[in-house]
């Protein structure tokens, strides 16, 4: 989905100083989702900040809208929001007018076109589908590395019930526990928003 970020059309990679902004769903709508592809709006130097609040006033508005390569990471939260053990507060934006609310994660996933690519991250389950109670989830890359995402692919590590809880810390040691025949490996379809911090 579509952020709008405003810059100045005699230097477009200069912002307008405080405008916000502007993404066109929310959460619980259709096509939702934490990660946005910015969209340009190039605006001339007598624009007054936030005279724009919706997707379809920038698209009236005739001003060029320029589509980028850039995916951020940006969930959409409600007023007050806080992320626990982190200092982060939240960035003002606009939803058709409306004020809305969002963690701004920046642009740490990468992306083939319009796809945010993802990353593995393993989750440990018993053969009768319970958690592994203690296991840690595992992931093998972090920012800045290369396959990095804040994006994650959810692989389920099937173990049986002699498994003790993170034993298995790093990726490379299921695998080969895999092709040992030590455990089972099941992708899954669920994807998850979480972005390694400090």
């Amino acid at each position: 989905m579509p952020i709008l970020a405003f810059f100045q059309a005699s230097s477009p990679t200069t912002p307008v100083s405080g405008q916000r902004n502007i993404i066109d769903t929310i959460p619980g709508q259709p096509g939702y989702s934490d990660f946005w592809r910015v969209h340009k709006v190039l605006v001339p130097s007598g624009y007054v900040p936030n005279t724009i609040r919706s997707l379809a006033d920038a698209v009236a508005s005739g001003y060029t809208i320029e589509v980028t390569d850039t995916v951020v990471n940006c969930p959409v939260v409600n007023p007050g929001a806080t992320i626990q053990g982190s200092s982060a507060t939240v960035t003002l934006g606009w939803y058709r007018g409306r004020e809305v609310s969002y963690f701004d994660q920046g642009a740490r996933s990468p992306s083939q076109g319009f796809v945010v690519v993802s990353a593995p991250i393993y989750a440990f389950f018993h053969g009768d589908g319970t958690a592994v109670a203690g296991q840690r989830n595992v992931i093998d890359a972090l920012p800045g590395a290369p396959g990095y995402s804040d994006l994650w692919n959810v692989v389920k590590v099937v173990v049986d019930t002699a498994y003790v809880a993170n034993s298995l810390k790093d990726a490379r040691s299921i695998l080969d526990a895999a092709a040992g025949g030590q455990l089972t490996l099941e992708p899954t379809m669920i994807y998850v928003n979480c972005p390694v911090v400090s």
